[in-house]
């Protein structure tokens, strides 16, 4: 028999087949599945996803939508529904919100976010490949949001960046690595966005450093919760757990509110 724990916010903490002992504690233990328990243990199920199995496979017809649809709306790598996604996140970011994004690229993602959110008082949108003046063509995965947005492969990834965001006042590009470039930062923030490096050490340094920023009833989110990134998915599940936060995940884009 297998069961999982469960803080006061219902996040799954850990499974087992073994009840748990709960004395002196406010969680509590519910039975569930033997084969979610042993997905969750064998790492092919996060623990959020112990209760409610593994969330549908996209279907053949929404991997062909999202490859037209996807990257012909936004130059960005996500498909549809992470732009939906992060669309319907960004309505919640709070008027005049400091917000970051880490891991701008083409500028797409903060473009979705200032086109969404009510009113952005500044982004700050930072990215290492433009330290590097990498371009399109010198990323294979770029090459066909190139190809779709009609952008000059020889173009600069920071020049193009640029060039989309320079209609928005909010935006500020900052071409450095986080954390290691910015410890001189201090300002607290409203709202931050995950979607640099997808490994550690770098993801759990970068989180380490700007979650301590966010303020209380902030939105710490990210890109690519998904099982092909299993640092994402270990260094979100352990801060939601950390924070006794709750964490809410559309497509691959995850997020939780700051206590």
């Amino acid at each position: 028999m297998a069961w999982a724990t469960l803080d006061s916010h219902s996040n799954v903490l850990e499974v087992g087949f073994s009840a748990p002992l709960l004395d002196g504690t406010d969680h509590t233990a519910i039975e569930i599945a033997d084969d979610r328990a042993i997905m969750v243990m064998d790492g092919k199920l996060n623990l959020q996803h112990a209760l409610s199995g593994p969330p549908p496979a996209a279907t053949m017809a929404q991997v062909e939508i999202s490859r037209t649809l996807g990257n012909s709306t936004y130059p960005t790598m996500m498909r549809q529904w992470d732009i939906d996604a992060l669309s319907s996140l960004s309505k919640l970011i709070p008027v005049d919100a400091i917000a970051v994004e880490i891991g701008s690229r083409l500028g797409g993602g903060a473009k979705i976010m200032l086109d969404n959110a009510q009113k952005i008082k500044r982004l700050y949108c930072i990215d290492i490949d433009w330290i590097q003046s990498s371009t399109c063509a010198s990323d294979n995965n770029l090459a066909w949001i190139a190809e779709t947005h009609g952008i000059d492969p020889d173009t600069t990834i920071y020049d193009y960046a640029k060039q989309l965001l320079s209609g928005y006042s909010a935006a500020r590009l900052l071409p450095m690595s986080s954390p290691y470039d910015l410890s001189w930062w201090s300002e607290s923030v409203d709202f931050i966005f995950e979607d640099s490096s997808h490994s550690n050490p770098q993801l759990q340094d970068s989180l380490e450093f700007w979650v301590p920023l966010v303020k209380s009833g902030g939105i710490i989110a990210g890109h690519d919760y998904v099982q092909t990134w299993p640092d994402v998915v270990q260094e979100v599940d352990a801060l939601a757990a950390r924070l006794n936060a709750t964490l809410q995940v559309q497509g691959s884009v995850w997020w939780m509110i700051k206590p």
